[in-house]
């Protein structure tokens, strides 16, 4: 980031996923990452419930929840519905619980779209990335438009 800016090149620049999504590259690159746009499978700002885990996680560490740590708080969801549906701990129960898992509301559907449901191949059928890009200091969801939570800016 430091180099694009020093050679003065004003081009819009994704960085993907992985580390350019998480607070501490905010904390280490600073204002140089303003603008910078990238792709996460979970978003802390995408829905209510998504907010709402967001400031529980926030007040206790004084950062969002980024993306592989909220993700992982749907999939806990999604395990708790399967393991209630398949009123057992069996593996194969619970999994076929999985397989058969349809969700639309709660903190289960915190996910792009707000749906989930697992297809033949395991896959969410729902399933799409965010688009996120760095605005004053948060990730802010940008794209697909029924996702966005903010526009995305020209860099």
């Amino acid at each position: 980031m430091r180099t694009v800016k020093q050679v003065g090149l004003n081009i819009a620049i994704n960085g993907g996923s992985g580390g350019f999504v998480i607070p501490d590259f905010y904390k280490n690159v600073g204002k140089l990452a303003e603008g910078l746009q990238g792709v996460a499978h979970w978003n802390h700002d995408m829905d209510p419930n998504a907010q709402k885990v967001n400031a529980e996680y926030q007040k206790r560490t004084g950062e969002f929840l980024f993306e592989y740590a909220g993700g992982l708080v749907a999939q806990t969801f999604m395990i708790a519905d399967a393991l209630e549906r398949a009123a057992s701990t069996d593996p194969q129960k619970v999994r076929e619980a999985l397989a058969t898992l349809d969700v639309s509301s709660g903190y289960a559907a915190m996910a792009p779209g707000g749906k989930v449901k697992f297809g033949p191949d395991g896959k969410n059928v729902y399933g799409y990335p965010v688009g996120v890009q760095w605005q004053n200091g948060d990730l802010a969801s940008v794209f697909p438009q029924a996702d966005s939570r903010a526009p995305l800016l020209k860099t």
